[in-house]
C-alpha cells in the first residue's frame, strides 16, 4: 500500500503535465456556441463537441490567403480563409483512429477527404473571395502546387456552401460501406473505385455519402438495367462537375453496375468495431 501511495502522486503529476501540453499543442479550442449565427460545425469524433462557429469566430482564427482557379467557375480569384487542417487538427481534438474529415455543403454534399491531405495540401476552409464576404466553400492552392488542376475529383473538391465538417474513421464509415463485398469479381472490385470518385459525394450507399441525389442501394434491380444506365449517361453531374474526360463509358458504366449488383446481393455490411484509445496507439 505505502509503494502505491508513493507511485500515486508521480502518475498523476505526469497525467496532468501530458493534458497541459496537449492543451498547449492543440491552442484555443472552437467554441461550442458561435458569436452571432452558426456558418460552420465541427461535428463527429472529436472530444468535448459539436462545436459551432460564427463568421466572427474564423474571423478570429489565424488566416491564410492565396490565388486559386474555382474549376467549376473558371474563375480565377485570391481566396482567403481558415486552413483546414487547422480547423480539424490544431484546434480539436480526435478521438483514435480518426483519419478523415467529411466536408458537407448546405445541399448535403459529403466530400470526404485524409486529414492529412488536408493539411499537407494547404486546404483553405475560405470566406472571403476577392476581399468581398462570401458563402464558405474549399479551395485549393492549385495555382501554386502544380498537379492540383489533375485532381480527378475537379470542382467536386471545390466543395461550395459548406456548411459541416464531419470527423470519423475512414474504415468504419466510407471505407466499409465503398468496397467490393468479399468474392466479388475484378470488374466489381474496379467499380468500387470508381463509385467511390464519381458517385458517393452526391449518392449514399449503405447509408453512407451525399444526399444531393437519390441513394444508389440496389438501383439497377430497382430501375432495371438499362433504364439505370440510361440515367446514369444522361447525369448532368457527370460533365458538369467532374469535367467531360470522365464522363462514362462502356467499360466504366460495367465497373458500376458490376459493383452495384455485388452490393445488393451481400447486403450491408457488418459495422467495424470502434477502436479503443489502446488498440489506437498499437496502429502502425
Amino acid at each position: 500500500m505505502r509503494k502505491i501511495a508513493q507511485r500515486w502522486p508521480a502518475t498523476k503529476t505526469r497525467s496532468l503535465l501530458l493534458a497541459a501540453a496537449l492543451s498547449s499543442c492543440l491552442g484555443p479550442r472552437l467554441p461550442i456556441a458561435p458569436r452571432g449565427e452558426q456558418v460552420l460545425g465541427v461535428r463527429g469524433l472529436v472530444e468535448g463537441g459539436p462545436f459551432a462557429l460564427g463568421r466572427a469566430d474564423l474571423a478570429g482564427l489565424p488566416r491564410s490567403a492565396f490565388l486559386g482557379l474555382d474549376p467549376a467557375t473558371g474563375r480565377e480569384a485570391r481566396y482567403e480563409g481558415v486552413a483546414l487542417g487547422l480547423l480539424v487538427t490544431d484546434r480539436v481534438e480526435r478521438q483514435p483512429g480518426v483519419d478523415t474529415v467529411v466536408v458537407e455543403s448546405a445541399d448535403v454534399l459529403r466530400l470526404p477527404l485524409p486529414v492529412t491531405l488536408a493539411r499537407e495540401r494547404q486546404v483553405l476552409l475560405a470566406d472571403r473571395i476577392d476581399g468581398a464576404e462570401a458563402p464558405l466553400q474549399l479551395a485549393w492552392p492549385n495555382r501554386a502546387q502544380p498537379g492540383l488542376d489533375r485532381d480527378p475529383r475537379g470542382a467536386l473538391a471545390w466543395a461550395h456552401g459548406v456548411v459541416a465538417l464531419d470527423l470519423v474513421r475512414w474504415r468504419a464509415t466510407w471505407g466499409r460501406a465503398l468496397a467490393a463485398p468479399v468474392g466479388s469479381s475484378d470488374q466489381a472490385r474496379r467499380g468500387a473505385g470508381q463509385y467511390g470518385l464519381r458517385c458517393s459525394p452526391c449518392h449514399a450507399l449503405h447509408g453512407v455519402g451525399g444526399r444531393r441525389g437519390p441513394a444508389l442501394d440496389g438501383a439497377p434491380g430497382r430501375l432495371g438495367l438499362e433504364p439505370f444506365l440510361v440515367a446514369v449517361r444522361a447525369h448532368p453531374g457527370w460533365t458538369a462537375l467532374l469535367g467531360a474526360e470522365l464522363t462514362p463509358d462502356a467499360e466504366v458504366l460495367g465497373e458500376l453496375t458490376a459493383f452495384l449488383g455485388a452490393a445488393e446481393v451481400a447486403g450491408e455490411p457488418a459495422p467495424q468495431e470502434p477502436l479503443s484509445r489502446e488498440r489506437a496507439g498499437r496502429r502502425p
